[in-house]
């Protein structure tokens, strides 16, 4: 059967570029079948800027399909699959070069409902905010960030300035790592597609496995897939299969590359899709591919350097 080849644009609605124009995050649809079994989703840009590595890698498995011969679309496109590669997620971040949506939110933990119980205050975050978010710019001449990192790290360890920025917060909209008090429109525009394009009409998914491409944690040049599976789990082994141990990381177990934050997109998608509530529950493998940069803590620094200036152009 001939390669199928759909594409939507999904319009955020009310923001705009840096040259005024609008901004869209970009569906693409590839497969043999209108009704597949089997459905690859491959995500850039849940952190805005993030996103030319996903980008990158969506352009090149789309080049790989067009100048491959048939064999080649085969291996990539079994017969009852569909490949989605979902461009930019967060668009606004993309296009001004932030981590952040243009409400100033993480979608990576954005993946709420609007009656899920309200999470308790992060305490670690609301002891340390000051420290993580600067009033204003910082001169270009300041050094304080490495002393006084390592003094907080002494004196409160190195656990409690993780769990501050890992789990996120609601209480400082204007704060790093902020994951709102209700759905981004970003995230309300990805998941309201996939749920009437693929959670509608006749279309009966039996496996669904879910790629969020990332970039800054792990060690610089390396790549992992990380995902909340258990490694006590039954399908641990099937992925293990698949993709390698040596790429794997559980973040439920301890992940030594990342963390599990709340409302991540790899456990949230699937519930706000009430998969769990179809007839015919699919096989659902969530990962986020991290490819490591620089260290965390300098990563870290940018994005506290970044932040305020943000906040000052806008005002």
């Amino acid at each position: 059967a001939e390669l199928v080849l759909a594409r939507e644009g999904l319009l955020l609605e009310g923001v705009l570029g840096p040259g005024g124009e609008e901004l869209t995050t970009d569906c693409v649809w590839l497969g043999r079948t209108r009704t597949p079994s089997s459905l690859l989703l491959i995500v850039s840009g849940t952190h805005g800027v993030e996103a030319f590595a996903g980008a990158a890698m969506q352009a090149s498995f789309l080049r790989r399909i067009c100048e491959g011969g048939e064999l080649e679309r085969a291996k990539l496109i079994p017969a009852a699959t569909a490949v989605v590669l979902v461009h930019a997620i967060n668009a606004y971040g993309m296009a001004w070069l932030r981590r952040w949506s243009s409400q100033g939110i993480d979608l990576n933990r954005n993946y709420i409902l609007p009656d899920d119980p309200v999470p308790p205050t992060n305490s670690h975050y609301a002891e340390l905010e000051e420290f993580i978010n600067p009033r204003s710019p910082l001169s270009s001449w300041d050094v304080s960030f490495y002393p006084q990192a390592l003094y907080l790290i002494m004196k409160k360890g190195f656990g409690t300035l993780k769990s501050a920025l890992a789990n996120g917060q609601r209480e400082f909209p204007r704060g790093l790592f902020y994951g709102g008090t209700s759905q981004d429109p970003a995230v309300q525009n990805f998941v309201g597609w996939v749920r009437s394009t693929f959670f509608s009409g006749n279309m009966v998914l039996r496996r669904i496995v879910h790629v969020d491409v990332h970039t800054g944690l792990g060690g610089y040049c390396t790549d992992k897939l990380l995902t909340p599976t258990k490694t006590t789990d039954p399908t641990w082994d099937q992925m293990v299969s698949a993709y390698g141990a040596q790429y794997l990381e559980s973040l439920a177990d301890g992940s030594v590359t990342a963390y599990e934050a709340p409302g991540n997109g790899q456990q949230g998608l699937p519930r706000l899709l009430e998969v769990d509530k179809l007839a015919q529950k699919p096989e659902w493998f969530g990962f986020a591919l991290e490819f490591g940069t620089l260290p965390g803590l300098s990563v870290f620094k940018a994005l506290r350097e970044e932040n305020p200036v943000h906040w000052a152009v806008v005002e």
